[in-house]
């Protein structure tokens, strides 16, 4: 991936993210020090000087993917840490992908016999971006079924995971799903 390409903020949020990462820190641990560590790390891993810094920075706790704690700290929150991920793996970059409208749900019922491929397979929709509507039905604005459907194969659990593509009914309002993938 190349990270030139990707929004200031999307940049900001991927290095505060491996800063995370490369810790080995929890998320209810990943504070970041100070406001001045921050603009240190933007400036190396991200590239951004003091203004687009500023403007990514506020644009993070705006939309609530990073908070301040107090004076000298802020937390990366699961919201941020979640579309790190998405940033990630290709599933969400504005700068390159607009939403088209079309919601992807994975639905499953896998058996308690197979608990172990349920929780790898719950676990893998999870860090692809998909949330839960149900304990069994994940929804996503963007998606790899193809690697989902690998997994599935894989995982010897076709039988019980469906895919679905679906648009929201014109008598029906999205807003919030959209809302919560910040569309």
């Amino acid at each position: 991936m190349d990270y030139r390409k990707l929004s200031k903020t999307a940049r900001l949020l991927l290095a505060l993210a491996s800063k995370v990462a490369e810790q080995g820190l929890d998320i209810t641990e990943a504070l970041l020090t100070s406001g001045g560590s921050v603009r240190r790390l933007a400036k190396n891993m991200a590239d951004l000087d003091r203004e687009e810094y500023d403007s990514a920075f506020y644009g993070l706790r705006r939309s609530g993917l990073i908070r301040k704690v107090n004076e000298n700290q802020f937390l990366i929150t699961p919201k941020g840490i979640a579309k790190a991920r998405l940033i990630e793996i290709g599933l969400i970059d504005r700068s390159r992908r607009k939403w088209g409208g079309k919601w992807f749900l994975v639905s499953f019922d896998i058996p308690e016999s197979r608990r172990s491929e349920r929780g790898i397979f719950r676990s893998a929709v999870k860090r692809m971006g998909f949330v839960g509507l149900q304990k069994s039905l994940f929804i996503a604005p963007f998606a790899d079924l193809e690697k989902l459907a690998q997994l599935r194969d894989y995982l010897g659990i076709a039988d019980y995971v469906t895919f679905f593509v679906a648009e929201t009914s014109p008598f029906d309002d999205d807003g919030q799903l959209r809302r919560k993938f910040d569309l």
